[in-house]
């Protein structure tokens, strides 16, 4: 283990590790809550429950689809063999440094809009729902629920698609990170992201599937879902995926789904979620009786000595 280097301050120190480094280091420090301290073996300085709580991610959900032949996409940049991608690479820097232009002129996120449920949709979400819209969406109209994106390729996990050209459509979770001991900084976190724990989550997922699908319906380039990336439908459902030979007109009815495919789409996300790597938290500045680290009158200040 490296030695540990002293340093002191005259002034304020203002710590900021990141949401997994930040809550560590403090509770090492004797600032956290008794019980996980005392687990540990760490003394107590500050009594600070929030340290640690709170930690919040974006998950996401990469939905597959095929586009037209014609349509120009980032798959072999990004999931082809070395030698494509060299060659690739080549072409496209070199059209970059050149003109300014070509695949290398963006990140292959072509459009993305925010998303907030209507009145008609929040019924549909309700009750699962209703207690995370009140507190914390009915009274912030420009916070999005969700946010979905356009990307010109696909950039997901799942192993079982095949190389080709693709474009997928891509959305809180509640956690904590904590200490596994009080004297190791290099032992792992007791991590725990929360994701699809509360149904919450669960029915924001469903109802933004539901959404991108409309959206990607009505594309130019759209030529179908690739089945394996997409809910295993029953057999016989209206929402059933595969393969078109155009978009549908922009004022088609939207796809109706049942019960069951309601049921199809929430396991197809149990499945598959992600995470964004966006992690905030872990140490929510908010107040205390609430959760966070902030006192009622003024801001946590770690002891000088």
């Amino acid at each position: 283990m490296a030695q540990p280097t002293l340093v002191r301050a005259s002034r304020l120190v203002v710590l900021s590790a990141g949401a997994f480094g930040t809550p560590s280091i403090l509770e090492r420090s004797g600032v956290g809550s008794a019980e996980v301290l005392k687990k540990h073996g760490v003394k107590q300085i500050i009594d600070l429950p929030g340290v640690g709580e709170n930690y919040m991610d974006h998950n996401v959900i990469f939905s597959p689809y095929h586009p037209s032949e014609d349509a120009e996409t980032m798959d072999m940049a990004f999931r082809g063999n070395e030698e494509e991608v060299k060659r690739m690479s080549n072409q496209m820097v070199d059209q970059w440094e050149k003109e300014g232009k070509g695949v290398f002129a963006n990140n292959g996120i072509d459009a993305a809009i925010k998303l907030r449920p209507n009145e008609a949709e929040l019924q549909t979400m309700s009750p699962a729902f209703d207690e995370r819209w009140k507190s914390y969406y009915a009274n912030k109209p420009d916070k999005p629920v969700m946010l979905l994106g356009s990307m010109a390729a696909y950039v997901g996990l799942n192993p079982a698609i095949p190389r080709g050209k693709y474009f997928s459509a891509h959305p809180i979770s509640i956690g904590h990170v904590h200490i596994t001991s009080g004297t190791d900084p290099y032992s792992p976190l007791n991590f725990a992201p929360g994701f699809l724990e509360n149904f919450a989550d669960v029915i924001i997922l469903r109802w933004a599937c539901k959404r991108a699908r409309e959206l990607a319906r009505r594309m130019k380039f759209f030529r179908g879902e690739l089945t394996v990336g997409h809910p295993q439908f029953p057999e016989g459902s209206a929402a059933a995926v595969g393969r078109h030979s155009k978009p549908v007109p922009l004022d088609a009815p939207y796809v109706q789904y049942t019960e069951e495919d309601d049921k199809a789409i929430d396991e197809y996300h149990r499945q598959t979620v992600e995470t964004t790597w966006h992690s905030i938290g872990a140490c929510a500045m908010k107040p205390r009786e609430k959760g966070g680290i902030v006192d009622s009158k003024h801001m946590f200040m770690a002891r000088k000595d």
